[in-house]
């Protein structure tokens, strides 16, 4: 298993969007569903830990051992969401993406946790439900993400990708 990184300036990401014709508002259109991307709140830790663990067994079967996939806890995970979530001063982030009434998608991110210093902002996770996938939840979030580390001075980041 192997890891690979990518870095994108924001700025160029801004770039793309507008030379798209894109502006922060059209983010909330995936194709014909609207969606809604905001900041996640701890009551949202359950749902996106579910998202969370229900994709990981997805898109990484065969990648990761089915042992280790079968054993992912949701409740862990809403434990440590719900401890991301409410820590005041955290310069670390999660949006949702809310389509159809559900919490369908989400992004964290925050300061780069390997230290590189071409890099500021780090993408820690993005990950929507597979019903909902190949609509522009993930393009939404991605934008979402670069706006948040753009408003928090980080004008570089990182993604590290399974591979």
């Amino acid at each position: 298993m192997g890891r690979t990184n990518g870095g994108i300036p924001p700025e160029d990401c801004a770039r793309m969007m507008r030379s798209k014709g894109l502006r922060p508002a059209a983010i909330g259109r995936a194709r014909t569903r609207m969606i809604t991307i905001r900041p996640g709140l701890p009551a949202d830790s359950r749902a996106i830990a579910s998202v969370h663990v229900d994709t990981w067994r997805l898109a990484y079967s065969g990648i990761l051992g089915s042992d280790y996939l079968a054993g992912l806890s949701k409740r862990d995970w809403t434990k440590s969401l719900h401890t991301r979530l409410t820590t005041p001063g955290s310069a670390e982030f999660v949006l949702v993406a809310e389509a159809e009434r559900r919490l369908v998608g989400f992004v964290a991110g925050g300061p780069d946790r390997e230290s590189d210093p071409r890099y500021e902002g780090e993408i820690y996770a993005i990950y929507v439900l597979r019903r909902m996938q190949f609509r522009g939840m993930g393009r939404a979030l991605f934008l979402a993400a670069v706006d948040g580390f753009l408003l928090r001075g980080m004008r570089s980041l990182l993604v590290w990708v399974l591979a």
